[in-house]
């Protein structure tokens, strides 16, 4: 475990895995990587821009498709109201 049970932010379960007889498997996953001096200081370690691509950018692509339909809409409706007024 990376964490003592006093500093764990979760409740305690009701009855432990070495009462109940079940395995719940591990908290957390440690991946050890054997690094050199400056690979441990590299501020951008581990960095992957394709993450960052499916994250941001095309919840920032939504969010501008969701503008330009309002904007449609509008577009749409003061069309609507223009040809009603010159009846």
């Amino acid at each position: 475990m990376t964490h003592q049970a006093k500093t764990c932010i979760e409740r305690p379960r009701k009855i432990g895995a070495k009462f109940s007889g079940r395995n719940f498997g591990r908290d957390e996953v440690i991946s050890e990587v054997a690094q050199g001096y400056a690979a441990k200081r590299d501020r951008w370690n581990g960095y992957d821009p394709n993450q960052y691509k499916s994250d941001v950018i095309e919840q920032w692509n939504k969010i501008d498709d969701a503008k330009n339909e309002q904007k449609d809409l509008e577009r749409a409706k003061k069309r609507e109201a223009k040809a009603l007024r010159k009846q």
